[in-house]
């Protein structure tokens, strides 16, 4: 019998902030059959070694390792989902972190909604930087809207290009052989993917996971890299739909002219 999901943590000199990140999974109320994933993505500062204490004699634990360096936690992500047990994917950022009944309410909410193949859940920012005006995900009501409504509201940027914050049935993926690609801004691509792909999405609007805006986050970086990834990941997203012709090219124009 499968787990409900696996929990998915690449992480890259992130030891200040893993043991809170890894503690909220572990220290989860409720009975809920769960699997945390833990891949190493060349750390050097001994991320690596906290980890392995961590969870160490933990059964529903796995720390693995990337096998080669890249940009972005794309390729570790990669290996996370090929290793995953569960029935849904749930992508956590090293220096984010999970309330402690979260798993307890994505699964009541799963049961209660027939088992949807998307659940798109509320986040609250902690910004230690300052620049953001929006402390919860603004764009949940968006969801309601149609599957082409939707796809064009991302091209417009009012949908949130993130895959955490996000339960994703593995089987969607799975399917449909959705990858991250490697750069910054990986997850665009993938996260449109699953939204084009996925049949059915719910909403939970509770506040289950807690955001951590950084100094050091890839939004907050800004280098010529940082701008072309970006571009290029809406650009694979516009090819990939004018490819499946789900909507005409005058249509998809118009949100990116």
């Amino acid at each position: 019998m499968k787990k409900f999901c696996s929990i998915i943590i690449p992480f890259k000199n992130s030891k200040k902030t893993l043991k809170k990140c890894i503690f909220s999974v572990l220290n989860q109320v409720g009975k809920v059959d769960f699997e945390l994933i833990l891949i190493n993505d060349f750390s050097n500062d001994g991320s690596n070694l906290l980890c392995q204490k961590l969870t160490k004699n933990i059964d529903n634990c796995k720390l693995l390792k990337s096998k080669k360096n890249t940009i972005g936690p794309g390729h570790a992500r990669n290996i996370g989902v090929k290793n995953a047990k569960g029935r849904y994917i749930l992508f956590l950022d090293s220096d984010d972190y999970l309330k402690k009944n979260a798993l307890v309410l994505l699964l009541q909410e799963v049961k209660k909604t027939s088992y949807p193949d998307l659940i798109c859940i509320n986040f609250k920012l902690i910004d230690k930087v300052g620049n953001l005006k929006k402390k919860n995900r603004f764009d949940l009501e968006l969801y309601k809207e149609t599957k082409k409504k939707i796809l064009l509201n991302f091209f417009s940027l009012s949908i949130i290009p993130q895959v955490i914050s996000n339960l994703i049935s593995k089987r969607v993926i799975d399917k449909n052989q959705i990858k991250f690609d490697e750069g910054y801004f990986e997850d665009i691509n993938f996260f449109f993917k699953v939204l084009y792909y996925v049949k059915n999405i719910k909403i939970l609007k509770q506040v289950i996971y807690f955001k951590i805006n950084s100094h050091n986050s890839i939004v907050n970086s800004l280098t010529n890299q940082h701008i072309v990834d970006s571009f290029n990941a809406y650009y694979l997203c516009y090819k990939f739909l004018i490819k499946k012709n789900f909507l005409r090219k005058k249509i998809i124009n118009k949100y990116l002219m």
